[in-house]
Parts: C-alpha cells; structure tokens; sequence
C-alpha cells in the first residue's frame, strides 16, 4: 500500500514537471534600460582609431534584457548596444545582481551579447591591448554599462509572466555583404557548394508572447551584419543600424511610445512627481549626460518608494533587440568598396588604392551614413515585423537548458584531416595581431599603410614590436604564415 502510494506520488511530480514543457509554458520577463556612456571626448571602441573622439549623440545606448524560466531552470540573455562584453563587466554585473537577487544569476545562466557598434565609448574592457585607443580604463563608460545592464536584467526579473516562445527565420536581401569576397573563394569548392551565398542571409527571431491575453512582449532577432553603416568619421554616440532597428521595431509595437519615456500611469503618484521633474531636466540636458548619471537621478531619488507595480518605467511593454550574430566579415556597406581618390574599383587582393588602405573605403546603400544606417535599419525592422506576424512561427517546447565552460585555448589541442587527405595534430598559440590587422578592413582602414593579407615583415615595424615583447621562435612557428606585429598573449 505504502509503496504504491509512494508511486503514484512520484508519476504525478514527474506529470506536473513535464506538463509545462509539453505546454510549451515558461515564465517570460524582458527588460530595458540606458546604457549610454559619456558623449564627449572618450575615444570610441571598434574602428581602434584615437581621433575618433565622442561629440554628441546620434542614438542613445540600451541594454535589452529576455529571461526564461521553465521552474527548473533560468536562462537570461542581454544584447547591449556595446561594441562588445568585457569579463570585468560581466563580473560587475553579477555582483550587483547578486545583493538583490542571491545566486539566481551566475556566469553559467547569464550572458551578456554586445551588438558590435563601432560607435560607442570605450574604455570598459579592463584589458591592455583593447583600452589603448581609448588611454586605459574610463569609469565613466564602465558605470553606464554596468549601471544600464543590471537594471534592465532587474526590469526583466521583475516583470515575469507566464508566456510562450516562437521561432521563426526568413530570408532578407539587400542587407549585406562579403567585404572579403577573395578570401571567401579561397575555401575549398565543395565547402562553398553548400551554401546559397557568400554571406548568411537569413534572419533568425525568437518571439515572446504573454499567455493571458496572447500579446507580444519580447522579441530577438539574429541577423548577420556589422553595425558599421556610422564610418570611422564619426563622433557622435551611435547604435548604428541594429539599435535603429531595435528602436523602430519598439516604437512600432509600443504604439509609437519612444524609448525613454515615462510611464506615469504606472508609478505611484509620490514617486510620479519626483520623476516628471527628473524627466524634464534630463530631457533638456540629454545631450550631456552620460546613462550612469540618469539612472542615478532617475532610479537612487525614488529608491525609498515602491513602485505600485511591477510594469518598467521606460516605454511600452515590448522589448525588441536586433543581437550580434555571425557578422564577421559582413558589411552594411552595399555599394561596396571603392577608391575614395579615383571612384574606381579597389584592388581585390589587398583592398588598397595605389598601395594605400586608407584610400579604399565601402559606403552606401544611402547617400551619407546616416542615411545609410537609416535604409539599413528599415530593412532589418521590415524583416522583423515580417516573421512577427508570421502565421507559421514553431513553438518551442522543452526545458531550459545551458552549458558554460571557461576554455584555455593556448592548451588545447585537436587532430584535423587535410584537404589531401593528411592527418595533422594541432595546438593552440598564444594570441597575436598580425600586420594585416593593422590594415583594418573596407568598413574602416587602419591608422597606416598595412595592406591586407600581408606575409611579409618590416624591420622598422619589428623593432617597435620587439621593444613591447619580442615574440619567440614558438611564437613565430605557431602563428606562421602570419607575421605577429603585436605580440598581445605574451603583453597582457
């Protein structure tokens, strides 16, 4: 008797724990916050060009929080409109998160996805060879992002509610291209058969819907393509196409409630007028302050009174992020690259004009690079609201499910089958620039006359290199047939 009971007890936890997941019903909160970092004189992270100093701002930074919770398991996802994410901010984060919400969020269950704007302050990354455009570390940058990240992970967990997850893909032409089109045809032909093009044209979006009343709350969209439209002429804060996507996809399920607004409905009505006064001094010096000094008078001020509900502060309730993808070596930049000195075709080897990287840039589809990230914007959004309203969407079913692992790549090892048939064991190196990195790409050239897929050294090149840390014969072997200009695993 006592065992049977015992069994039918035990089948009846095991149907309540897979009955959600048959389901397809999770617990769904999405968030947003400011991120934007100081707009004036910090050189920004992405092209590695000091000149590149912040003026102004085009589009403000935002963090985009999506956390999915299956009552077993808690996955979350942030895409910040960052060039990148730094160890050092993850940490940040985690650590302030953890005073709210103990271990609930941890490197394993959390990760933080920069969109790769080339637009945005640098300085955050608390790494030598990657803070030197910016001269070292900026706290200011460091804070916003930080500040922006938590709280929209904190909106995000705050806001859940029961909901269901859609996927949905389709193709998008017109949006990008191969910016190394010669390299491309350099892998093996049978390798290039399998695929349609020479870049990924296919969007990919993960949609989120509330399961009272069927609404969109959230979705995420993967498309392959730099945020590179703003050049490296640019100095003012940008998101560039992907956050001009996000915020057109934003404001047009939100019923063209702009990001950043105020929700004085749902605030209570003390905290109502400490932030309509906030709101109007930060709506006027906008321009000059940086999300670390708006979160602080927006959010510290009201700290001591409750929201009198759970609904986020900024915009409607819908958060749409366009997330970095696989954009490696796919520009925005349609019309391609030409010689800025003659309007003729760049050389296809080295991407030079007259043996200058400098000369041979791509730019379009639009007249200027505004109006560049603008068309480039409006296609990814067209995509988006496309596949939103998609009849065909598959639901997702199962458990939430991660894996992290930090991985020390100088020690691995791997046994690889050649082309010809040769079996090959392999190790890692230690990481190094080469001199084609200094050559920078078609999207934005380097700072001097490197040329792309050089083999070759120079000794005045190699005498600053050896001064900073001279490579070893390891060294050398290892990255061979790249020539290592900057030795950055033996610097750092």
């Amino acid at each position: 008797m006592l065992m049977r009971q015992y069994v039918r007890q035990t089948l009846l936890i095991h149907v309540l724990t897979i009955l959600p997941f048959a389901f397809g019903r999770y617990k769904i909160g999405v968030g947003i916050a400011d991120c934007t970092g100081p707009a004036a004189e910090i050189v920004f992270m992405g092209y590695a060009k000091s000149s590149q100093k912040g003026c102004g701002i085009h589009l403000r930074q935002f963090s985009r929080a999506f956390i999915v919770d299956d009552d077993v398991k808690r996955a979350a996802f942030v895409s910040v409109d960052a060039a990148m994410m730094a160890h050092g901010v993850v940490e940040a984060v985690l650590n302030r998160l953890s005073k709210v919400y103990n271990n609930t969020y941890t490197e394993s269950n959390l990760v933080l996805s920069g969109t790769h704007t080339h637009g945005t302050p640098g300085g955050f990354l608390m790494d030598f060879m990657y803070d030197i455009p910016s001269y070292g570390f900026v706290k200011d940058t460091f804070e916003a992002l930080v500040c922006g990240i938590t709280k929209s992970i904190m909106r995000a967990h705050e806001n859940m509610v029961d909901g269901r997850i859609y996927l949905s893909s389709g193709e998008l032409l017109g949006a990008n291209i191969n910016r190394s089109p010669t390299s491309y045809l350099l892998n093996p032909e049978e390798e290039r058969a399998k695929y349609k093009y020479d870049v990924d044209k296919e969007m990919v979006q993960l949609k989120f819907l509330k399961s009272s009343d069927n609404s969109l709350i959230g979705a995420v969209n993967w498309f392959a393509v730099h945020p590179t439209s703003m050049n490296n002429t640019n100095c003012l804060i940008t998101s560039d196409n992907v956050g001009y996507a996000s915020l057109l996809l934003e404001k047009s399920i939100n019923n063209n409630m702009p990001v950043g607004k105020v929700r004085d409905e749902v605030i209570s009505q003390t905290q109502s007028h400490i932030i309509n006064h906030t709101a109007n001094f930060v709506s006027h010096h906008s321009r000059r302050l940086s999300a670390a000094t708006t979160n602080k008078l927006f959010y510290e001020k009201s700290s001591a009174q409750k929201s009198t509900h759970k609904t986020p502060f900024f915009q409607g309730p819908f958060v749409g992020a366009f997330a970095s993808s696989n954009l490696g070596d796919v520009s925005p930049n349609t019309n391609g690259p030409r010689c800025v000195t003659t309007g003729e075709k760049c050389d296809s080897m080295t991407s030079t004009c007259d043996g200058h990287a400098k000369y041979c840039i791509a730019s379009g589809p639009g007249r200027d690079m505004f109006e560049s990230t603008k068309i480039i914007a409006e296609k990814l959004f067209d995509k988006a609201k496309m596949l939103l309203e998609k009849s065909s969407s598959k639901e997702m079913r199962g458990p939430i499910n991660y894996i992290h692992r930090f991985v020390d790549m100088p020690e691995e090892s791997a046994t690889i089958t050649l082309s010809n048939g040769t079996v090959e064991q392999v190790h890692g190196c230690l990481p190094a620039m080469g001199y084609s990195f200094a050559a920078g790409t078609t999207d934005g050239p380097g700072e001097f006359d490197f040329a792309q897929g050089t083999r070759s050294t120079n000794t005045y090149w190699n005498t600053i290199r050896d001064f900073i840390f001279k490579p070893t014969a390891e060294d050398i072997a290892c990255q061979y047939p790249k020539p290592i200009l900057i030795n950055t695993g033996r610097v750092d």
